[in-house]
């Protein structure tokens, strides 16, 4: 009973990840499937009304703070962005659904799961504050030229991710181990390439913040939204572990049965990068 209940925890985990992708797509079509809407595309649909508010109160705020500066108005800022950082990262997107993918593929601890959560958050936070800053100090049209420089960051970091799950898939087959140090390397350049891609909701503070002319508190605003983006993204990461792990405790008394089973889920797991890296490249 216990093998059967971890089992559909574990499916029950991974089809939620692989909705973060499919709601994308399926957020086109609400207006005209509300009444077949899942709870789960109620909680997304709610969730993307919640960013909206909290933009909007952003916004509202930093113009009160253009008029008169307050240590409670900046306060109040960081705290507002802490939260969209962790309402931005529930919604749809490919950080969690490739960082538990990697995390399948490889054999991480608690600590490592942590660590790249952290990681992603600020990489792809501040890669979206680099963009802006770039397009700014060579004086080109940040807005309209933003949009493109996304998509080409996308391009290229999918394309790293296809290589590392096939590097991932060939050592799953070859049953190939690695020292430790060097598995942490192919983790955490894994996380790099994930988060290289500019995050969308760091773009737009940076944006408001230079038009507000207050860029330099902005970084502070984005950081702090990486702080709250990194809670729910080490979270995913953590939880895979966990899921992973009990599942595996399951076979512990037979060594051929557990070793096997380690196979597959590695196999899976570059699978994983490999299939979705595709679909985020594709659409």
């Amino acid at each position: 009973m216990k093998k059967i209940i971890l089992i559909l925890l574990s499916l029950l985990f991974i089809s939620n990840i692989f909705a973060q992708f499919t709601q994308k797509k399926s957020t086109l079509n609400t207006a005209n499937n509300n009444k077949k809407m899942s709870m789960f595309q109620k909680f997304m649909d709610k969730n993307t009304e919640k960013q909206y508010e909290i933009r909007k109160k952003m916004s509202s705020t930093m113009r009160k703070l253009r008029q008169e500066k307050s240590f409670s108005l900046y306060a109040t800022l960081l705290f507002i962005s802490f939260l969209y950082g962790i309402f931005h990262s529930i919604g749809p997107g490919h950080g969690k659904v490739l960082i538990s993918s990697s995390f399948l593929a490889g054999n991480p601890e608690i600590l490592k799961g942590l660590l790249s959560g952290v990681l992603f958050a600020f990489t792809h936070s501040l890669s979206g504050l680099t963009l802006v800053g770039i397009l700014k100090l060579l004086s080109l049209g940040v807005s309209s030229n933003s949009e493109n420089f996304v998509q080409i960051a996308q391009k290229i970091s999918f394309l790293i991710l296809i290589l590392l799950g096939i590097y991932l898939f060939i050592k799953a087959i070859l049953n190939k181990t690695e020292h430790h140090q060097h598995d942490n390397k192919s983790l955490f350049a894994s996380v790099l390439s994930i988060g290289l891609v500019p995050c969308p909701g760091s773009i737009i503070i940076a944006l408001f913040s230079l038009r507000m002319k207050m860029f330099g508190f902005g970084i502070l605003m984005i950081l702090s939204m990486a702080v709250g983006m990194s809670v729910i993204i080490s979270l995913v990461g953590v939880l895979t572990i966990i899921f992973k792990n009990s599942f595996l405790k399951l076979f512990e008394g037979n060594s051929f049965t557990y070793h096997r089973i380690i196979k597959t889920i590695n196999i899976l797991g570059s699978l994983f990068i490999i299939g979705f890296s595709l679909l985020f490249l594709i659409f």
